[in-house]
């Protein structure tokens, strides 16, 4: 018989922890101490102890230096300085640093279409420098910053990481997550379809900090941002703001909505895994003392009223304002142009949003228009023309308008029947 040979067997042992290739370096393996029990597993879920890139401290120069990044683009706006990085690294480590925390499931808004819903935040947030509280998460991909929620909701007065036509009730892994933990909140659109065309999923997301500054992270984008259909719903990538004018005309309460600054990202290279990141900058309204205000440290020129006991540069939220002092002459100190008259905005192209608002003062059921009014600003970020983008008018005024009306035709009808009736009266004798 043959003689057997011994085979040998040479066993590799896999990469990493577990055969994971993720390679785990102990720096204290030569010190005396049991480590064994401490060292992470494969599974170990993410804690916030572990080493994330925390976008929201880094600069723009301290992340083209540690990243090695050339794909990095700076602008400077009035209102904020953006930052655009399309760096994969950069971005996993982002988006492990917002998902650390699970964020909650919001199941109306990830069944629906054109909805939107009011969330109350857990901390202020500085919109253009205006503490907000309250804002409204829509699923066609923007956040609702205004006060009054008007006929246009997309119009101006948003935040947004990708506006468009999704329709979370196309397919059953649409999801729209939110989270707040008191230092940011965070919304996400998740596997999100457009409404024409449910073969390609989006997800991305966007985070107010407590501190002003916004970044939208974009996780999966299958298809160019102006390849999106604009018919049935804008498509807009950026942040816009405006104030509000109220007037009584015939005893109707006429609201008229003036967008004061917008900032388009839309011609950005907006791809997988992208972030912009927005750095809110010092405005007159952080200031709330006459010293302060004087002695501001921001690029605009800020004046201090004392009626208000405000610090403002006459084009914010509190415009309005402004120009009731400065009709007294107590606000006299700063030039503040009243509003340009009112122009035509489109009528049409609506899209219906209802939200979900407890205790709300208007109507349930909001429009927006296809696309607001276009200024030079669009693109550049400068301050955009004092044209009216929004004008409400009041139901109530407009029902105390229709009373009166009424009630004086059929005076008149009244008074003509009784001089038709009685001729020898002096109605009837001023009727003949």
């Amino acid at each position: 018989a043959a003689p057997t040979t011994a085979t040998s067997v040479t066993h590799t042992p896999l990469l990493g922890v577990n055969g994971s290739g993720i390679l785990h370096v102990n720096l204290t393996a030569n010190l005396p101490i049991n480590l064994t029990d401490t060292m992470p597993k494969v599974s170990d879920p993410i804690v916030p102890d572990d080493n994330f890139t925390d976008v929201f401290k880094e600069t723009p120069e301290r992340i083209m230096s540690e990243q090695n990044l050339s794909n990095l683009t700076y602008d400077h706006h009035n209102f904020y300085n953006s930052t655009f990085i399309g760096n994969l690294t950069f971005f996993k480590d982002y988006w492990a640093n917002i998902t650390i925390e699970k964020a909650e499931v919001h199941q109306v808004l990830s069944n629906s279409h054109r909805r939107a819903t009011s969330i109350q935040l857990s901390f202020d947030f500085p919109f253009y420098g205006h503490n907000i509280r309250n804002v409204t998460v829509a699923t066609g991909g923007f956040i609702y910053t205004g006060e009054h929620v008007h006929n246009w909701l997309a119009a101006t007065q948003y935040i947004a990481p990708l506006m468009g036509n999704f329709d979370t009730t196309l397919t059953n892994d649409s999801k729209i997550k939110l989270y707040d933990d008191g230092e940011k909140f965070s919304a996400f659109w998740e596997n999100v379809t457009l409404q024409e065309d449910t073969t390609k999923k989006f997800t991305f997301a966007v985070t107010l900090y407590k501190n002003g500054d916004i970044i939208f992270a974009y996780k999966d984008i299958p298809i160019d941002v102006q390849e999106i259909n604009d018919t049935e719903h804008p498509v807009k990538v950026g942040i816009s703001d405006a104030y509000l004018t109220d007037k009584i005309v015939f005893y109707i309460r006429r609201k008229t909505i003036y967008e004061y600054h917008r900032v388009s990202f839309k011609d950005h290279m907006i791809t997988n895994n992208t972030v912009l990141k927005m750095t809110a900058l010092p405005t007159c309204l952080q200031y709330d003392t006459c010293d302060s205000c004087l002695n501001h440290n921001t690029g605009f020129n800020c004046t201090w009223c004392p009626q208000i006991q405000k610090c403002s540069s006459g084009t914010d939220r509190n415009k309005q304002d402004w120009l009731l002092r400065m009709n007294a002459t107590a606000c006299a100190a700063t030039r503040i142009d009243a509003p340009t008259d009112a122009s035509g905005v489109p009528a049409t192209g609506n899209t219906a949003y209802t939200t979900d608002q407890q205790g709300a003062r208007h109507d349930t059921v909001v429009k927006t228009q296809a696309d607001a009014p276009k200024s030079n600003a669009g693109q550049t970020g400068q301050a955009a023309q004092a044209s009216p983008t929004v004008e409400a008018h009041s139901p109530l005024g407009g029902a105390v308008a229709a009373f009166i009306s009424i009630t004086l035709i059929c005076a008149a009808v009244s008074w003509i029947f009784y001089a038709f009736k009685n001729p020898h009266t002096r109605s009837g004798q001023l009727l003949i």
